[in-house]
């Protein structure tokens, strides 16, 4: 099967379920775990560098944790769109390979070699291939080795989320002082600049998915907005996104408990009662799903490379 046939979504699904044993609706719900929907725009978050195989990975762990990580591997390269059984050479001349990105056959192999004895790994080599592959696996090791300890320092500048580059040399010296004694959360660098130092659980991509309240923009804490005292906690994307368009149409007063409940128990309902409800915005909404520009209520928080210039006198006015 070639990568041509795994051009949509549902094909993708569909392989992803045959290679795990499961339905289709298994996959979906999986996918709906980090806010992907089977859609046009749940395809644009499958091939954007947001969505890594190590997200799909754990993600799929989560909930099937008895199924081999071989094929949990094979379905998460069928998810992004990857033949991972697909030969490596062929006739037709392909495009060139960067040396930096490896075959995903090669990525396959590496890892199951890799994943065999975390814990009998030394610091560098653990290090380096979490680095690469961000496992579950090798992320709870090196976090049972820092002692649950920030050790983690990002290279300057601007990171993808999920690929931040990392400082090994500082990160694994670090690693090696959190044995000894506590690590402090801010180490100096060069030139008078200073670096935040994480653990390493604050670098999982899963661990730093925001939610947004569609009603107040309030970030929500397991679904629940604390500003406004509304719980969306198991309601769908589709429902919190009708919602902010109810809202932005100013058909409501926010400032109103009563409204801000009425709202969220026909969302509750799901989105036939929203649509009786609120009529007015159901042709609105079915344009902007179709073309992918419903209201985005979810971001990944970002996690800065540097510190402040001075941490220890952040207005600037330092006195002798």
């Amino acid at each position: 099967m070639s990568t041509n046939n795994l051009s949509s979504i549902s094909a993708r699904i569909q392989k992803a379920a045959e290679i795990l044993k499961l339905t289709t609706s298994d996959i979906e719900t999986i996918l709906k775990k980090i806010g992907i929907e089977n859609n046009d725009d749940g395809l644009r978050f499958l091939n954007s560098k947001i969505t890594t195989l190590g997200v799909l990975e754990s993600t799929i762990r989560e909930t099937y944790n008895e199924i081999g990580v071989v094929i949990v591997i094979a379905a998460s390269h069928y998810l992004k769109g990857v033949d991972p059984f697909a030969a490596e050479e062929s006739s037709v001349p392909s495009a060139p390979v960067v040396a930096s990105e490896p075959t995903p056959a090669a990525v396959l192999v590496d890892f199951i070699q890799a994943n065999k004895n975390v814990c009998n790994m030394s610091d560098s080599e653990l290090l380096g291939l979490w680095v690469k592959f961000r496992d579950d696996a090798m992320e709870t090791e090196l976090n049972r080795r820092s002692k649950g300890q920030p050790f983690i320092v990002l290279q300057p500048g601007k990171h993808t989320p999920g690929k931040e580059e990392i400082n090994t040399e500082i990160t694994l010296d670090l690693l090696r002082t959190a044995r000894r004694r506590t690590v402090p959360s801010i180490v100096p660098l060069a030139d008078n600049t200073f670096a935040t130092v994480f653990k390493i659980s604050e670098l999982n991509i899963n661990d730093r998915i925001i939610e947004t309240c569609p009603i107040c923009g309030e970030i929500l804490w397991k679904g629940f907005c604390s500003a406004c005292e509304s719980n969306f906690l198991g309601m769908g994307d589709d429902e919190r996104s009708y919602v902010k368009l109810v809202v932005d149409s100013g058909k409501i007063n926010t400032k109103s408990s009563s409204d801000r409940k009425a709202l969220v128990t026909s969302a509750a309902k799901g989105i036939d009662d929203l649509k009786l409800t609120w009529p007015g915005i159901f042709k609105s909404f079915e344009e902007l799903k179709v073309t992918g520009g419903l209201p985005k209520l979810r971001r990944i928080a970002d996690r800065p490379s540097k510190a402040p210039a001075d941490p220890f006198h952040v207005s600037g006015n330092r006195q002798f």
